[in-house]
């Protein structure tokens, strides 16, 4: 994620949290803000691979924090395994996708209603791929497994 982007991410959660304790919803601040540091941990850590379950997990905190600020009106479809434990990736190979075609959809002026990421794995070629729809856009990353 580009450092620019990252800092308008970390302030507008700020500033959300900030409306929340604001309006006396303290518990939503909370969470808001705990979701925020655990992202933010994992975006500047100096790991290089990371397991596909992680990266996905990570990416459901971001897309949450990215729900409130847009006032829940994203469904966010995404399934993690247990079984993408044992499957490395290069870290951050996901969550950039997502949000490229996420502020994509922002540039256009369109907020995607639904976001739906599926997993693909194909053992036996040690190969994945990532399919991101939202809208009327389908975005395919595949990429080897370490």
């Amino acid at each position: 994620m580009e450092q620019i982007r990252l800092n308008g991410f970390i302030q507008s959660v700020l500033i959300n949290a900030t409306q929340m304790i604001y309006v006396e919803r303290t518990q939503d601040a909370l969470v808001l803000l705990e979701k925020m540091n655990e992202v933010f941990r994992y975006f500047t850590s100096n790991e290089k691979s990371v397991a596909l379950f992680n990266e996905l997990d990570i990416l459901e905190k971001y897309l949450a924090i990215q729900k409130v600020q847009f006032d829940n009106r994203l469904t966010i479809c995404l399934e993690n395994d247990s079984l993408f434990k044992t499957l490395f990736i290069k870290k951050l190979i996901v969550i950039d996708l997502v949000d490229s075609i996420f502020f994509a959809a922002l540039d256009k002026s369109e907020i995607p209603q639904i976001i739906e990421i599926r997993v693909k794995i194909n053992p036996e070629k040690s190969a994945a791929k990532i399919i991101v729809v939202s809208g009327n856009s389908t975005n395919i990353l595949s990429f080897d497994l370490n």
